[in-house]
């Protein structure tokens, strides 16, 4: 059987993570001009995860009393894939850290509209396809969150197909 506890402290590690990088990237999207809003979305999708996670987290701690075993080994099985979304959009994040420093002491348009380009073509296909990840990895922690309020009698199971 999996530790309620340890469970909770997995889902809440992810979110503080998803949280940081949101803020980091809304921040950086708030710098950027017209190519922020882009990265503004990417932003968007993170927190949205992060929410969900947050709401998976409440569940837990009011369920505690419960067996979660299944339940548990699901949510562990999709924060790992979280992780490996969350972790490329870390380094990602840390990159255009990078490149807002560049716009923030360029003088030089030549040199803003230089680094924009590096953005969208150094970044913007991995990001696209971590985007999609977070999405889908959403509309998974949704009905995971759903099928967890349902508060099943014992024996009672929902199989998603």
């Amino acid at each position: 059987m999996v530790d309620p506890l340890s469970v909770t402290a997995s889902v809440i590690a992810v979110a503080a993570a998803g949280l940081r990088i949101s803020k980091g990237l809304y921040q950086i999207a708030n710098t950027m001009g017209s190519a922020g809003q882009e990265v503004r979305s990417y932003a968007d999708d993170t927190r949205s995860v992060t929410t969900v996670l947050e709401g998976i987290s409440d569940q837990l701690n009011k369920k505690a009393k419960h067996s979660w075993t299944k339940a548990e080994r699901v949510i562990l099985d999709i924060l790992d894939i979280c992780k490996s979304v969350l972790g490329p959009m870390n380094d990602i994040q840390k990159s255009l850290n990078l490149l807002l420093v560049h716009f923030k002491l360029s003088n030089m348009k030549l040199r803003q509209v230089r680094a924009r380009v590096w953005w969208f073509f150094k970044y913007k296909e991995k990001m696209l396809s971590l985007r999609q990840s977070l999405q889908n990895l959403n509309i998974t922690l949704n009905t995971q969150l759903a099928a967890m309020k349902l508060d099943m009698p014992e024996g009672v199971s929902i199989n998603i197909e």
